[in-house]
């Protein structure tokens, strides 16, 4: 496929859709060792110049699934929150978003363990994995602030930690499930999560006024 015919007639945002969407697929198949700019132009029917011209370089390209990834999670858990009401109903629905996202595309769970896991190794991943971190974390930290805590500590401070636990308990959760797949039928999954979510809500107690104990 010539370069002129991939991407002829494309507006520019259609053509980093398309070359990032290719990209996705092989970095799901082979992960960051082993993809490379020549495999991904390859496979899109485009020059290496092509890429290098849009995105630099291969760490400038992941970055660029990275930010593809966050606005299409967070569009999905902005629609679910959106559709229900209440601060435990709204954490509640933002925590079965955020298990349905990578439980039911395991590939995109893979390929965030393992930008996670290079991360540590490369400072120019750990940025963007870290700013796309906060942004999830913002959201669910939004949900969790309550501005009246009795305890008085900082609710923005309290509320973004709590928000890291959440997330960090979904991710290892689909985690555990998807590298044991046998060790979870599909019933224990289903009760087992929902027991998860509803436990999250108690211990966080997401509510919209501080919380009265019964005399």
């Amino acid at each position: 496929m010539a370069e002129s015919q991939a991407l002829k007639g494309m507006p520019k945002e259609e053509k980093l859709e398309f070359i990032l969407g290719v990209a996705a697929d092989c970095f799901e198949e082979v992960g960051y060792n082993k993809i490379t700019l020549d495999s991904i132009a390859e496979r899109a029917g485009l020059s290496k110049g092509t890429l290098t011209y849009y995105f630099g370089n291969k760490e400038g390209l992941i970055a660029g699934l990275i930010r593809r990834h966050v606005r299409r999670l967070i569009g999905h858990l902005k629609s679910d929150i959106s559709n229900v009401k209440g601060p435990e109903e709204k954490l509640r629905a933002g925590i079965e978003s955020l298990w349905n996202a990578f439980f039911y595309d395991q590939d995109r769970l893979k390929a965030y363990c393992d930008l996670s896991a290079q991360a540590f190794f490369n400072s120019n991943l750990k940025s963007e994995i870290v700013l796309a971190e906060c942004e999830v974390r913002n959201l669910f930290a939004e949900m969790l602030d309550d501005p009246d805590r009795e305890d008085g500590a900082p609710g923005k401070g309290t509320a973004q930690f709590n928000a890291a636990l959440i997330l960090g308990a979904v991710e290892g959760l689909v985690r555990q499930v998807a590298l044991d797949s046998e060790g979870f039928d599909e019933e224990q999954i289903k009760a087992g999560s929902q027991e998860a979510f509803r436990m999250f809500c108690d211990v966080f107690e997401c509510r919209s006024t501080p919380r009265v104990d019964p005399q």
